[in-house]
């Protein structure tokens, strides 16, 4: 059973195809962006929850980050 944050997340993730950073997720559920790996963990394990790295332009000094995204798994609650 999902709480209320996990849902919101959840229902953010899902509409958002294309997924969305650590950072943007913060912004849109109004908290710290690494607060949000706590709500992603769980929706992750439960196979909600997909990532993907995206590689950053090394020769301006980005490293990359991960978006994360729905799995297409419904929710079942």
């Amino acid at each position: 059973m999902m709480d209320s944050r996990e849902k919101e997340l959840f229902d953010l993730l899902k509409s958002h195809p294309d997924g969305l950073r650590l950072r943007e997720m913060g912004d849109h559920m109004r908290m710290w962006h690494i607060r949000c790996l706590d709500v992603l963990r769980p929706l992750h394990a439960k196979g909600y929850v997909t990532e993907t790295f995206v590689e950053g332009d090394r020769a301006n000094g980005e490293f990359g980050y991960i978006r994360y995204k729905w799995s297409g798994k419904e929710w079942r609650g």
